[in-house]
C-alpha cells in the first residue's frame, strides 16, 4: 500500500475533507450509506478503486445524508448540499512498495531480515542465539507475527492498531516496537512439574493444566492468553498463573513426602499422614532394639574395665573421703542476702541447667558492669570455666534495648517511668526532679553505626541548633558539620527519691548558650509530657552556664537571675542551681591561688575534695551503664 493510499484513509469520500476518522470514534464505512448516496447524489461507490477513492465518510455528510432521508419520507423538497470531490488515477503519484521497501524498514530498527519472492521474514535473537521473535511479510502485504513459537492475535492491546495488511511506515513502527518490548519469560522454572507430567515411555507433554502450554524447545509454560510483548519481565496473566504452578508443585512435593519419611524427620507428627506415621513407628522400634543392644554391649565392656582396674579403698581412707566430701557443703552455709551466697546458688543451677539457664537480675547488672569495664577480662573469665557466666549474646538485649542516638531518648524515659512507678499511687513526691546538665571532653573521631546505619562523630545539637548552625556554615561557604570534641550530657535527679539516670545526650563543639537554650527547653518538655515535674536546673559554673542563665532575666534588670517561669506549666518556676561541688572546688582554688591568705585557712590538702577529672570520670560512667542496662521484668 503506497503513501497516498495511506492518506486515503482519513478523507472523506463524498466532500473530500480530511476529517473521515475522529479519535475515540469508529470510523463510518461508505458502503452501509452506498443506496442513500445513489439516491441523493446519483454517485455509485460500489464500484470504486481502492486505490483511488477514500474508504470511509465523514461525520457531517453521515448528518447531511439522514437529514435528507428523513424529509424524503414525508414527502418534502431536499436539497442534500454535498459537493461531491472527484478522485482519479492521476493522484498517485508514488510508485508501488516491494518487501525490499519492508526489509529496508527492518534494517532501521536493528532487526535481522530475510527476503524471497514469496515473503518476507524480521527475525529477533536472543542472547543465547535464538530466535524468540519472527515477523512474516507476504507478497500481498498481509501478516503474521509469532513469538517464542506463539502466534500472536491482532485483538491485543498492543497490535490492535495495525491493519490486515502493512505499508512501509507501519512496517517500520511494528518493528521498533518489536525491538524495544521485552518477552514474557512465562514459568521456565517448573521443571519437576513437566517431568511429572511426562508419559510412560518419556514422552514430552503438550500443556501442564487446562490454561496453559509447554513448549519444549523453549522449556517454557505459557497461560493461554499471555500478551508474549511485555514492559517488564512476565505478564500479569502468567504471573497469576504462577501461583496455580506453585501449589501443584507444593502438592507434589507433599506426596513425595507421603512416601518417604524417615525417623530423624523434623515435620510435626500432626502433619504426617498414617502410612508415615506407621513407617515411622517401625523405624523408631528398629532404632530403639538396636541401641538396646549396643547399650547392653557397652555395659558389659564397662564392667570388665571397672573389676580389672578398680581398687578397694580402706576404712580410714574412706572416712577422710567423706570428710572432703561433706567440707564442701559448707559454702551452702553463707549469710542468705550476700552476694556470694547468690552467686554461688547461681553456679549450682548453671551447671544442672546449662544452656536453659535463666540468671538472676543481679547477676545480669554485674555481668554487665564487668563487660563495659573491659570486654575480653569478662571473656578471659567465662573461656578459663572458673566461673559460669552469661554469654555477650545474652547481655545484648539488655544493654540495647534502646537507640543510643544522639539527642533526646524517649525509650530511656518511658523506662525510667516504668521503673520508679511513677503512675501508681503516692508518688506525688516522686514527680519532683532537677536537671542535671555538664558537658565532657572525649576523643573526636568519625564511626560507622552497624545499627542505625549512620556515621556518628559530628555535632548534633537538636533540630533547632542544627538548622541555625546550617545557616551559619552556608554564609561562611562550609557544608559538613564539625566532628564533636565534647558530649553535653542531660541527667535526672530525684529530688526526694533515688533516681538518677541520664535521658539524652548531645555531641557538641563546646554548647553555646543558646544551643543549651533550645536542648533544655526540649527536654523539659519531654519530661513534664512523661509526668515530671521539673524544680531546677543544675550546672557548674561555666562561662556559657552563666551566660544561659542571663537569657532568662528581664530586660533592662541588673539583679542575679536564679529563677525562671516554667513554659510549660506556667504556675510553676524552675530556679537555677550551681553544683556543690562545684562551689567547693571553686572555693578551694581560691585559696590555693590567694598569696595573701592566712596560714589559718584551710588548704587543699586539708578540704580533701576530689579532682575534677574523676568526677567526670564517674560521671560518664554511670551514664554508660545506665544508658545501656536494661533488666528482665
Amino acid at each position: 500500500m503506497s503513501k497516498f493510499c495511506s492518506c486515503l484513509q482519513t478523507v472523506c469520500r463524498l466532500c473530500g475533507c480530511a476529517k473521515a476518522i475522529k479519535e475515540g470514534r469508529q470510523p463510518l464505512m461508505k458502503e452501509n450509506f452506498s443506496r442513500i448516496i445513489m439516491a441523493a447524489l446519483e454517485v455509485d461507490v460500489s464500484n470504486d478503486d481502492v486505490n483511488v477513492h477514500p474508504p470511509y465518510i465523514c461525520q457531517c455528510c453521515e448528518l447531511k445524508l439522514k437529514r435528507w432521508k428523513t424529509k424524503m419520507q414525508k414527502n418534502m423538497k431536499a436539497n442534500c448540499n454535498i459537493t461531491v470531490m472527484t478522485f482519479n488515477a492521476k493522484c498517485i503519484e508514488e510508485p508501488q512498495p516491494t518487501l525490499k521497501c519492508h526489509e529496508e524498514a527492518a534494517k532501521k530498527a536493528g532487526l535481522l531480515s530475510w527476503c524471497s519472492d514469496e515473503s518476507l521474514q524480521i527475525l529477533r535473537l536472543n542472547k543465547c542465539g535464538k530466535v524468540v521473535v519472527t515477523l512474516t511479510i507476504f507478497q500481498n502485504f498481509t501478516w503474521k507475527l509469532i513469538v517464542s513459537g506463539v502466534e500472536c492475535s491482532r485483538k491485543t492491546s498492543i497490535l490492535e492498531q495495525y491493519m490486515h495488511t502493512l505499508c512501509v511506515e507501519d512496517t517500520e513502527r511494528l518493528c521498533h516496537l518489536l525491538a524495544s518490548k521485552s518477552i514474557c519469560v512465562g514459568n521456565g522454572d517448573f521443571g519437576d512439574l513437566v517431568n511429572s507430567k511426562r508419559g510412560p515411555d518419556g514422552q514430552i507433554p503438550l500443556k501442564i493444566t487446562s490454561n496453559d502450554r509447554y513448549f519444549s524447545e523453549y522449556e517454557n509454560i505459557r497461560h493461554n492468553n499471555c500478551h508474549l510483548l511485555v514492559e517488564g519481565d512476565r505478564c500479569h496473566v502468567c504471573r497469576i498463573h504462577r501461583t496455580d504452578l506453585a501449589a501443584m508443585r507444593s502438592a507434589l512435593h507433599r506426596k513425595k513426602c507421603d512416601e518417604q519419611v524417615s525417623p530423624s524427620s523434623t515435620i510435626p507428627n500432626k502433619f504426617l499422614t498414617r502410612r508415615q506415621l506407621e513407617n515411622k513407628a517401625v523405624h523408631l522400634q528398629m532404632d530403639r532394639r538396636s541401641l538396646k543392644r549396643r547399650n547392653t554391649s557397652l555395659e558389659d565392656r564397662v564392667n570388665k574395665m571397672y573389676n580389672a582396674e578398680s581398687e578397694v579403698v580402706p576404712h580410714h581412707q574412706s572416712t577422710q573421703l567423706m570428710e572432703a566430701f561433706n567440707a564442701c557443703t559448707e559454702l551452702d552455709d553463707l549469710p542468705d542476702d550476700s552476694p556470694a551466697k547468690l552467686l554461688w546458688e547461681q553456679q549450682k543451677i548453671s551447671n544442672e541447667k546449662g544452656k536453659q539457664m535463666r540468671w538472676h537480675p543481679a547477676i545480669i547488672r554485674w555481668c554487665i558492669a564487668l563487660q563495659n569495664r573491659s570486654a575480653s577480662a569478662y571473656n578471659l573469665m567465662r573461656e578459663t570455666g572458673f566461673l559460669r557466666l552469661p554469654h555477650p549474646r545474652t547481655l545484648h538485649p539488655y544493654s540495647h534495648f534502646a537507640d543510643t542516638a544522639s539527642g533526646f531518648c524517649p525509650e530511656m524515659l518511658q523506662r525510667i517511668v516504668s521503673d520508679i512507678g511513677l503512675n501508681k499511687e503516692n508518688s506525688e513526691l516522686k514527680k519532683d526532679v532537677s536537671l542535671m546538665f555538664d558537658e565532657m571532653k572525649i576523643k573526636s573521631g568519625l564511626g560507622f553505626s552497624s545499627r542505625s546505619g549512620q556515621i556518628v562523630g559530628f555535632t548534633d545539637v537538636g533540630t533547632l541548633g542544627n538548622e541555625i548552625n546550617a545557616f551559619e556554615r552556608r554564609c561562611k561557604g562550609e557544608e559538613e558539620p564539625p566532628v564533636a570534641t565534647h558530649v553535653l550530657v542531660l541527667m535526672l535527679r530525684g529530688i526526694f527519691c533515688k533516681l538518677h539516670a541520664p535521658v539524652g545526650y548531645y555531641p557538641t563543639k563546646g554548647a553555646s548558650s543558646d544551643e543549651l537554650f533550645s536542648c533544655l527547653w526540649e527536654a523539659v518538655e519531654y519530661v513534664e509530657t512523661a509526668g515530671f515535674r521539673v524544680r531546677a536546673f543544675i550546672s557548674d559554673g561555666a562561662s556559657r552556664n552563666r551566660k544561659f542563665y542571663r537569657l532568662h532575666s528581664t530586660p533592662g534588670s541588673t539583679s542575679i537571675t536564679y529563677v525562671t517561669h516554667n513554659e510549660i506549666d506556667p504556675t510553676r518556676n524552675i530556679y537555677f542551681i550551681c553544683d556543690v561541688p562545684h562551689l567547693m572546688k571553686t572555693t578551694r582554688n581560691n585559696f590555693e591561688n590567694s598569696k595573701g591568705a592566712s596560714p589559718n585557712y584551710p588548704t587543699a590538702v586539708s578540704l580533701n575534695l576530689p579532682h575534677r577529672g574523676r568526677h567526670k570520670a564517674v560521671y560518664a560512667e554511670n551514664l554508660h551503664i545506665t544508658l545501656h542496662t536494661s533488666l528482665p521484668r
